[in-house]
């Protein structure tokens, strides 16, 4: 797939060449002004779908949705963040649910973000030695493909919160369109994010959560 990757570098000189021939926008003065270039990269639905129709004109649709594909042009379609809140135990901090009666085709990627940090009790001594790196971490999230099950298909621990630190962390990571998870989200259409803690001694301190789902409109 390397020739067509290159070829996505050509897609801005076409969107150019196809501008060139479009009329001029009128300046406050009267002069005609040349209509400025298109994004190099696609940033929205609309942009992306400009790509495609240019394409189209010179290349078969199925080689244009392989170039697409593989120059990886989508836009983050579904969104949704979760409430702050002190957690102990297993809790499903956040879903993310596609009402469609259709299956999700075209996912593109996965990503979950997630800020927080492990609260032990005052004066407790869990392995104080390892402050500050992830053994003997107390607290963890783990990402699930169904709202009614904790882990699925997801690795069972997505991340840590450090040891006895008390500035919260920021975890993030992606599964592309290839994973067991995106599979998995492709029909049950929902992303799980739980919070665990696995002591009464601690408490998983959640800041903010974020799920995003990124499509391919072709």
């Amino acid at each position: 797939m390397q020739p067509l990757r290159r070829i996505r570098r050509f897609i801005p000189l076409i969107l150019r060449q196809n501008n060139s021939s479009k009329p001029s926008a009128p300046s406050t003065d009267g002069r005609q002004t040349p209509l400025p270039p298109q994004y190099d990269r696609p940033t929205s639905l609309y942009a992306i779908c400009e790509v495609q129709e240019v394409l189209l004109r010179r290349f078969p649709r199925k080689l244009v949705d392989t170039i697409l594909l593989e120059a990886d042009y989508c836009v983050d379609l579904f969104m949704g963040t979760g409430p702050a809140g002190a957690r102990g135990g297993s809790n499903s901090v956040q879903t993310l649910q596609i009402a469609t009666p259709d299956p999700l085709e075209h996912i593109a990627r996965i990503t979950v973000k997630v800020t927080g940090l492990g609260r032990p009790i005052t004066g407790l001594d869990d392995h104080r030695e390892d402050e500050g790196t992830h053994n003997h971490a107390r607290t963890w999230y783990t990402v699930s493909g169904s709202i009614e099950e904790e882990h699925g298909l997801a690795t069972p621990h997505f991340a840590a919160n450090l040891h006895y630190v008390t500035e919260p962390q920021v975890h993030k990571f992606v599964w592309d369109r290839n994973s067991a998870l995106v599979q998995q989200v492709k029909h049950s259409k929902a992303v799980a994010l739980w919070a665990h803690s696995s002591s009464i001694n601690w408490t998983n301190v959640v800041k903010e959560t974020m799920i995003t789902i990124s499509m391919y409109p072709f």
